[in-house]
């Protein structure tokens, strides 16, 4: 598995996952805190305004050939 040091943040883009079918997903965390990590699951479940400073969207987001 390859890190990038930017995070992967997806969880403001779930009705383009849900879309597609996606109904599991699963989080690893590298870096974040106890909180933070709790504030990033409640994001992914809609419940929370959790963004992180700087982040990627990693290629699901671009044309890749």
């Amino acid at each position: 598995m390859i890190y990038n040091s930017k995070k992967l943040f997806l969880a403001d883009k779930s009705k383009d996952w849900k879309n597609i079918g996606l109904w599991a997903l699963r989080l690893q965390y590298t870096t974040e805190n106890p909180r933070e990590c709790v504030q990033v699951l409640e994001r992914y479940l809609d419940r929370g305004p959790y963004e992180p400073n700087d982040y990627t969207r990693g290629l699901y987001y671009r044309e890749v050939e």
